[in-house]
């Protein structure tokens, strides 16, 4: 089902490009197609069908991204204080000045 939707991600970027000054013909159709008999007004309903399918798509893609840099970004605070809670504070304060994530206020209030 990925495949489908790559296929019809990069279809659709063909479609954005600007269209050809020749009136559709049916030479533009596919043997395989034509053998379907589908009228114009389905091929018209699967194309916005599949727009609106590449659309949610792409929208939980990016979501999933984005879920996905929040958890590294929670695993990667989670073990680093798991790394650091032998140091004392002064330590752990050192440690982050040396590798270029000093302690923020809020750091300070939470206790890190």
């Amino acid at each position: 089902m990925i495949r489908f939707f790559e296929h019809a991600a990069e279809r659709r970027n063909i479609r954005q490009a600007p269209k050809p000054q020749h009136a559709w013909r049916s030479s533009d159709v596919s043997e395989a197609v034509k053998d379907l008999k589908v009228t114009p007004k389905q091929l018209a309903q699967v194309e916005q069908a599949t727009s609106k399918a590449l659309d949610e798509y792409f929208i939980a893609m990016r979501k999933l991204q984005e879920e996905a840099r929040l958890d590294q970004q929670r695993i990667a605070a989670e073990c680093e204080a798991r790394l650091l809670a032998p140091l004392t504070e002064q330590q752990q304060q050192k440690f982050r000045e040396l590798f270029g994530q000093p302690l923020t206020k809020s750091d300070q209030a939470a206790g890190l």
